[in-house]
C-alpha cells in the first residue's frame, strides 16, 4: 500500500491519489484483467504538456480493469473525485469505483461515466453520484473518506464491431473537496 494520502499544501481542500509525475508511478496502479495488452505505462502526452500521465490499455467489447490500493490520512475532507483523463476515437464508458472499509464491513460504490472525451477533459464527481454495490447500507459522506481502501477504474465499450485495443490516459486523479456531493461535470481542459 501507498504512503497515505494527505491535502496538498497548496490547497487543504485536495489530496492527490495520484499524478504520475514522481518516480515509480506506475506499479502503484495493477490490472485485475489477466492479459497481455494491459501493460501500464507512463506517457508524456499530459493535459498540461508537462510530466507525465498513465497509459491505460483496453480492449473493446471486453472489460478491463486496474486498480489501486489507497490509504487516506484522517484530515483529507473530499465531497468526491476529481481526474483528468484522455479517451479515443471510440467513445468508451468508464466505471469509476471505490471501496471504503468501516467498522469492519467493506462497502462498495460505483458511478459510470459514458463517452470518455477523445480530448483532455476534467471529470468531477461528487459521492452522491454513486450508488452503493456492496455491504449495508451506508451513505457515503465526506467525514468517511479515510476509509477509502481501494479506487478502481473499470473501462467498457461495447458499441464497436471488433475487439480494438486502445488506451486511455490518466493525468491525475484526486480526492476533491472544491466540488459538492452532487457534482457531476465534464469539462473540457484548458489549462
Amino acid at each position: 500500500m501507498s504512503n497515505k494520502i494527505k491535502p496538498t499544501s497548496e490547497n487543504a481542500d485536495i489530496a492527490v491519489i495520484n499524478d504520475f509525475d514522481s518516480e515509480g508511478a506506475e506499479p502503484v496502479w495493477r490490472s485485475e484483467t489477466k492479459a497481455s495488452y494491459t501493460t501500464l505505462a507512463i506517457s508524456e502526452n499530459t493535459a498540461s504538456e508537462e510530466g507525465s500521465s498513465l497509459s491505460m490499455p483496453y480492449k473493446c467489447k471486453a472489460e478491463t480493469i486496474y486498480f489501486q490500493y489507497i490509504s487516506v490520512d484522517a484530515s483529507v475532507n473530499a465531497n468526491g473525485f476529481t481526474f483528468l483523463m484522455k479517451g479515443d476515437e471510440y467513445n468508451s464508458n468508464l466505471v469509476l469505483v471505490f471501496y471504503l472499509k468501516y467498522n469492519g464491513n467493506e462497502f462498495k460504490y460505483q458511478t459510470a461515466i459514458n463517452g470518455i472525451s477523445s480530448e483532455w477533459t476534467e471529470y468531477s464527481v461528487g459521492f452522491d453520484q454513486f450508488t452503493q454495490t456492496k455491504g449495508d447500507p451506508k451513505t457515503m459522506t465526506s467525514d468517511l473518506v479515510k476509509n477509502i481502501t481501494k479506487v478502481v477504474l473499470n473501462y467498457k465499450n461495447y458499441s464497436v464491431d471488433d475487439y480494438y485495443i486502445s488506451t486511455m490516459l490518466l493525468d491525475e486523479i484526486k480526492l476533491d473537496g472544491t466540488i459538492t456531493l452532487d457534482t457531476n461535470t465534464k469539462t473540457p481542459y484548458e489549462g
